[in-house]
C-alpha cells in the first residue's frame, strides 16, 4: 500500500505531549524560571538582544505597534497576510496604509513604498512568507531615511537569513510563532526579538498585566493538536482522511472543504480578544528548549526540498515561482507556486494522490471588513487568486517532491487541462 502523506507536518508532537502530561501530574505547568531560561536561549541562537515570549505572533505585532506608534498614524503593510495581522494594526491604534506586492514572492514591493509620501507613515510591517525573507534592504534604507520603525513579521520563516542575519534581527523588532504548524511548537505561543531596551521594557510591562495562560485553554489546543495529528498519521491518513478530502476537493463538496478552511473571521476589531491576553507558560517554555537544537536540522531538510523543486520546477513556461533575494537563505515554510487556476491543480494533484493546499490568504486591501482603508492593489488580487503550495517539511520525503514536481510539469504540458477524472496527464 502506498502511504499519502499530509499537506503540512505537526511539529515535535511527542515533546509536547509529554512535556505537558509531565507538568500537569507535577502541577508544574506555571512553575520554574524556564521562560526566562528559553528568551535567553532563543535571542543567542537568533543572535538578538533581546527575545520576549508573547501569547501568539499576533499580539507580538499588536504590542510592537502599541509602543512605536501614535494613534492614528499609518502603518505600511502588504495586503497579502492574514485579516487578523491587519486587525491588529487597528487595534493598536493604527491606521492600515496597504503597499502592493512583489509578485513572485508575495511580499511588499520596495518599489511602491518608495512612492509612499505620506507625512503620516509611522511604521512598516514587513511579511516574510513562506520561508522566504523579503527583499529587505531597500526597505530598511527608505524606513532610516524617514526615521520610521520597521517590524518584520517572520511568523513562517524562522530559520530564514538575509546577508547572514536571521530574518526578525534586521529591522527594530522581528515577530515569531510558535504555533502547531511552526517549525517551533509549543501549542501556540509566540515570540519579540529586538536590540531596543526601551521597547523590550514595554513588552515586559504589558505582558504583566496579562493572566497566566488557564491550564483548560492549554489542555483544549492540545486536544485539537492531537485529534488533527490522529488524522494526519498513516494508516489513518492513506486510508480514511485523505480520500474525504480528496473527495471534497475533486467534487467541490462545501462541507468538507469547509473542514480546512482557516480563517473564517472577516470582521474589523478595535480591540484584540480577550484569550489573546495570556502570558506563555513555564511548561511551553520547556517545549520550546527541548525544540531549539533541532530547529537547524529541520532547516536543512526544507531548504533541500526547496532546492529541488526550483530546479524541477524552473524551466515550466507559465508557472510563477519564487525568486530568491540575492545573498539569503529560504527555509521554505511551504513552495509557493502560482497558477492560473489554482482548484484545477489541486484536483490533479489530489486526482493523483498529492494533498497539496492553496493558500488561504485574501488580498485585505479589497476585503469588505476593512473597505475604509481599500486601495488598489493589483498584484495582491492576483496572487491572492493563484497562490498553491506544496509541501516541503522534513518527513515529506524528496520523492514525493518529485511526485509532485512531475504532476505539475504534465500539467503544464498538456495545457492546465480542466479537471475531468481521467487519467489525462498520463501518470501511473
Amino acid at each position: 500500500m502506498k502511504l499519502s502523506k499530509p499537506r503540512t507536518k505537526f511539529y515535535s508532537c511527542g515533546i509536547v505531549y509529554w512535556q505537558f502530561l509531565r507538568d500537569l501530574l507535577a502541577r508544574s505547568i506555571h512553575r520554574g524560571d524556564d521562560l526566562t531560561k528559553f528568551e535567553a536561549a532563543a535571542a543567542e541562537h537568533f543572535g538578538s538582544d533581546h527575545a520576549v515570549a508573547v501569547p501568539m505572533a499576533r499580539v507580538g505585532i499588536y504590542l510592537c505597534l502599541r509602543y512605536y506608534l501614535q494613534a492614528g498614524q499609518l502603518v505600511a503593510s502588504s495586503p497579502y497576510t492574514l485579516a487578523e495581522v491587519i486587525n491588529m494594526i487597528v487595534c493598536a491604534g493604527g491606521t492600515p496604509r496597504f503597499v502592493d506586492i512583489d509578485r513572485n514572492n508575495a511580499d511588499l514591493d520596495p518599489e511602491k513604498l518608495s512612492q509612499c509620501t505620506d507625512d503620516n507613515l509611522g511604521a512598516i510591517l514587513v511579511t516574510h512568507l513562506h520561508g522566504i525573507p523579503a527583499n529587505i534592504r531597500p526597505i530598511l534604507e527608505f524606513a532610516k531615511s524617514r526615521g520610521i520603525p520597521v517590524i518584520e513579521d517572520a511568523a513562517q520563516s524562522a530559520g530564514a537569513m538575509v546577508d547572514g542575519r536571521y530574518v526578525g534581527t534586521l529591522g527594530n523588532a522581528g515577530v515569531f510563532s510558535f504555533g502547531i504548524l511552526k517549525q517551533l511548537n509549543s501549542i501556540y505561543g509566540g515570540m519579540v526579538l529586538t536590540n531596543d531596551a526601551a521597547l523590550t521594557a514595554f513588552l515586559r510591562e504589558e505582558l504583566a498585566k496579562f493572566a497566566p495562560v488557564p491550564v483548560g485553554t492549554l489542555a483544549y489546543k492540545l486536544a485539537y493538536l492531537g485529534r488533527n495529528h490522529v488524522l494526519t498519521s498513516n494508516p489513518i491518513f492513506t486510508l480514511g482522511t485523505f480520500p474525504l478530502l480528496r473527495h471534497g476537493a475533486l467534487h467541490g463538496v462545501g462541507w468538507i472543504n469547509r473542514l480546512v478552511t482557516v480563517e473564517t473571521d472577516l470582521r474589523l476589531k478595535h480591540e484584540i480578544d480577550d484569550w489573546y491576553q495570556h502570558q506563555l507558560s513555564a511548561s511551553q517554555a520547556r517545549m520550546l528548549l527541548r525544540q531549539l537544537p533541532d530547529l537547524e536540522k529541520h532547516d536543512q531538510q526544507r531548504i533541500r526540498h526547496g532546492q529541488a523543486y526550483l530546479e524541477l520546477l524552473s524551466d515550466v513556461p507559465g508557472l510563477v515561482l519564487p525568486k530568491l533575494p540575492e545573498n539569503c537563505r529560504a527555509t521554505f515554510a511551504h513552495f509557493p507556486v502560482q497558477v492560473a487556476d489554482p482548484p484545477n491543480l489541486l484536483r490533479w494533484l489530489n486526482f493523483y494522490g498529492q494533498d497539496v493546499v492553496i493558500q488561504h490568504f485574501a488580498n485585505c486591501a479589497e476585503l469588505d471588513c476593512f473597505s475604509k482603508f481599500r486601495r488598489d492593489c493589483p498584484v495582491a488580487a492576483e496572487v491572492a487568486n493563484s497562490m498553491v503550495l506544496l509541501p516541503t517539511y522534513p518527513d515529506f520525503g524528496i520523492h514525493n517532491v518529485q511526485r509532485n514536481s512531475q504532476i505539475v510539469r504534465k500539467y503544464f504540458g498538456a495545457g492546465q487541462p480542466i479537471f475531468d477524472g481521467t487519467n489525462r496527464l498520463q501518470l501511473g
